[in-house]
Formats: C-alpha cells, structure tokens, sequence
C-alpha cells in the first residue's frame, strides 16, 4: 500500500469547517473560499525524525510563497470590509479533521491555509501554536509583531523577546517539533500582531484556529515591576548614535510611530537605515499601559531616556539578555 506523502485537502469543506466551529464563533472568523485547494494537497507531510525534513520545509515555505503570489493578484482580496479595530479571517484550504475510533468526536482538528483581514489598530490576543509546520507571510500592509518566551514551565506566563514590524513577504517559515516536556499542547511560537492601518496576511497553521480560547498566554512586562524613576538619563539625538553595545534606551519617536513606546538594545555601530542614520538594535515594545514618557516633551520629535546601570542590568536580566566582551545574546522566542 503507498504511503500517503502530501497533505490531502478536504473534499467537504463547509461540513467539515461546521464540525470543528465552536459554539458563539463569530461567522466571519470563519468564512471558507475554494479554489486554493490544490495548493494544499501540494505541502509534503513533515514528520519529527523525517531525514529529509530541512528539504521539505524549504518545499513547504516554497508553496507558500508561490500561494501569496497567487493571493495577491485575485480581485477578491480587495473587497473584504474590515473596519478600524476588526478582524476577519477567510480560510481558503483545510484538512479533513480526524475522529476517534467511534467516529462521534474529534480527536485532532486538521491544518489550514487561513488569509487574515485586519483593520487597523487591531491586536491578536497573545497566543501560541500547536507542534507542526506554521508560516506567515504579509499580503498587504504591515504588522507589528512581538515575540515572546516562557519563563516558567508551568505558567502561562511569558515574557517579551523582540518586537520587529513585517511589512512584505515572510515573517515566519518554520517546523517546531513536539516536545514531551512541553507542558501545554499549544506553546510553539509564542507571539501576537497588532496591524498597522489595514493589512492582509497569509498562514498555514497546523490545526484549526484557536481565537485564543485555548492557547493564550499572559504577558510579564519589565516596566510593570520596576520602577525607573530616577534612574533613567534623557539623550539627545546625536548622543544616541553613539551609545555602546549592550545599552538599553527607552524610546518614542514620530519617525517609528509604528513600533509606539519601546525600548532598544544597541547591538551595533550605528548604519544607515530607512530614517536615517541608526543605532544597530532590537526593539521591545512596553506595555500599552505604560505612561512614564508622557511626562518627557519630544525634541525634534524623540524622547531618548537612557537606564542607568542599575536598571540595564535589571533590564537584562529580566529579558535573559547577556552582553560579554561586546557580544550580545538574546533567548529565543
């Protein structure tokens, strides 16, 4: 008998999406449109111990890309409504869920090719994924996207590792392996989005979605424990361009307003970038709570807030952050 060696879309998708909707689910995080299905049935199954896992992943990645291209040129796209705050979710490919062996309930909901539609402003709650295969590509428009880590292994609470913004192509291409010592199903690729105006984006997760009913994490944020009054020093612009590897600077500035109040970490000589002349770094997002730099006025636009050594050295550690001999190195997501 031949080994089923690609993934096998479903061929009753409006049953099968109506098997695996939960009671309440707004009908628009789940619309269906057809016709992407042989897409689908060309992604390889990928396995933990498969020696050729690296190629098919490349193949997967590959297929995807070669979707988003497809994607971007079909009329449809461009008359989803989505409003200011909205989000609605179109999924265009989806795998048959599977049952247990009375053929009643479900043991294992299947893998999708979902297209998200987002209004501006719009935040994903914080939220993990199942083992698998999982890719994300921007169709249109940008994201914000923050990553974070576990701190402990039996909480739910997480910590932020980097916040970048994805304004086209790939932001995320990869196979997370299961892990027996995982104590939650879902905690591969802890992150969430927040749009900046109206964008689309494309994604192949591997089970149904969840809407963050089930694989949800809570957010530890630095700023929220520590208190930095009075161990921060205001710089001016130039003085910022010239600040040395492992130096922490909180942030606001009308150049990025994308990324809102932040913190950097310089982990190079300053280069030119898309705003001028920049510090080499990583961002890190604060907690949409925080107020502290509301008391600074802007210069020219920016407010640069430099931690003292006491605070960086707080600020490090709470990030698992390490900076020797001019090396830097951060924890993964």
């Amino acid at each position: 008998m031949k080994t089923t060696i690609k993934m096998v879309s479903s061929k009753n998708p409006m049953k099968d999406l109506a098997a695996v909707t939960y009671v309440g689910q707004d009908p628009t995080q789940r619309m269906y449109r057809p016709n992407y299905e042989s897409y689908f049935d060309e992604m390889p199954i990928l396995e933990d111990n498969d020696a050729q896992l690296k190629k098919k992943v490349k193949t997967s990645h590959d297929i995807m890309v070669s979707l988003a291209e497809k994607l971007k040129q079909d009329d449809w796209m461009k008359h989803i409504p989505v409003g200011e705050r909205q989000f609605k979710r179109t999924i265009i490919a989806m795998e048959a869920p599977i049952y247990d062996e009375t053929g009643c309930c479900i043991k294992k909901e299947g893998a999708e090719f979902v297209v998200a539609h987002w209004g501006d402003h719009f935040a994903s709650p914080v939220h993990g994924h199942a083992p698998g295969y999982l890719h994300e590509e921007i169709l249109e428009g940008k994201l914000r996207i923050n990553t974070y880590r576990m701190v402990r292994p039996d909480s739910r609470v997480v910590r932020p590792v980097e916040t970048f913004i994805a304004s086209k192509g790939t932001f995320a291409s990869m196979y997370n392996a299961a892990d027996s010592k995982n104590v939650f199903k879902r905690q591969a690729l802890i992150h969430n989005f927040v749009s900046i105006g109206k964008s689309t984006s494309l994604h192949y997760v591997p089970e149904h979605t969840r809407d963050g009913r089930d694989n949800s994490f809570v957010v530890e944020h630095f700023e929220a424990s520590y208190n930095l009054d009075k161990k921060v020093t205001r710089l001016t612009a130039q003085e910022g361009l010239h600040q040395p590897i492992g130096t922490v600077i909180l942030v606001r500035s009308s150049n990025v307003p994308e990324y809102g109040d932040h913190f950097i970490i310089i982990t190079g000589s300053s280069i030119m970038k898309e705003h001028g002349l920049r510090p080499q770094d990583k961002a890190i997002q604060t907690s949409s709570t925080f107020t502290a730099l509301n008391k600074y006025k802007p210069e020219m636009g920016l407010v640069l807030l430099k931690l003292n050594e006491e605070a960086k050295q707080a600020f490090l550690e709470f990030h698992d952050i390490k900076v020797e001999n001019d090396v830097i190195t951060f924890p993964n997501a």
